[in-house]
């Protein structure tokens, strides 16, 4: 499903955070938004997630996302926020949550289709020895991996990840960026990353926000290649090997 956004404003307390962002995501990409600490990457995706007003529209295969209610939104785009809420439920309960935008909650039963779909998330994200702990009482990257099989199991045509890797060890991060690379083709998916190594290896585009605007909106190779990672983030390049052995590009 294609995603349109064309933010002219967003805001907090009269303050501008965004501005004049525009861009179009093609169906079943990967990008990456890249930025330093206040660039407004989290704002961006809460726009688009519906969390927050703006002026402007955000289409999603060409429907206005205003027009929706929430369950439909949610039918459409699944977010994996900074910060996630950590309930006291258990990580099975947490997973079927995912199912609710397609059932009358508290009156629907999962049918074989959601039971499914559960079923699958859980495994994708190794979750089968923790699925019945509280959400609660578990470290921070496996409450992290919980609400990652809950989207998983939400299973929509567009995934927004706000640094969804967050508290993850190396193991856990590769894992996750690995599965979120393999939704290409079938999914739209926007994730807000940290590491640029991670981005440039990962995402076939990436976008860099800068003071609340765009300033780079290209293939990784080409953000690579650019200047923007040793100018606005301040870092250097380095050809090295990976765990796989293979020569592959980094910045620190």
């Amino acid at each position: 499903m294609e995603l349109s956004v064309d933010i002219k404003k967003a805001a907090y307390r009269r303050h501008a955070v965004l501005e004049n962002i525009r861009f179009t995501l093609s169906a079943g990409s990967f990008t990456a938004i890249l930025g330093r600490n206040g660039s407004g990457k989290s704002t961006l995706l809460s726009c688009i997630a519906g969390i927050l007003p703006f002026e402007g529209t955000i289409c999603a295969g060409g429907i206005d996302l205003a027009t929706l209610s929430g369950r439909e939104r949610a039918r459409r785009i699944a977010v994996m926020l900074q910060q996630p809420r950590a309930p006291h439920i258990t990580v099975e309960e947490l997973v079927c949550f995912g199912r609710r935008p397609y059932h009358t909650f508290g009156h629907d039963r999962p049918d074989a289709l959601d039971l499914a779909k559960i079923e699958a998330a859980i495994h994708e994200t190794a979750l089968e020895p923790l699925r019945h702990r509280y959400v609660d009482t578990l470290s921070g990257g496996e409450q992290r991996r919980a609400h990652f099989a809950a989207m998983l199991a939400q299973d929509t045509p567009v995934v927004l990840l706000d640094e969804s890797t967050a508290f993850m060890d190396a193991e856990n991060e590769a894992r996750y960026l690995e599965l979120a690379a393999a939704m290409q083709g079938q999914k739209t998916v926007l994730a807000v990353l940290h590491d640029l190594s991670a981005a440039v290896r990962y995402a076939r585009r990436v976008i860099v926000l800068d003071k609340g605007t765009v300033c780079f909106d290209g293939t990784a190779a080409a953000f690579a290649a650019s200047g923007i990672p040793e100018a606005v983030f301040h870092v250097r390049r380095y050809t090295a090997q990976d765990e796989q052995g293979e020569q592959a590009l980094f910045f620190r």
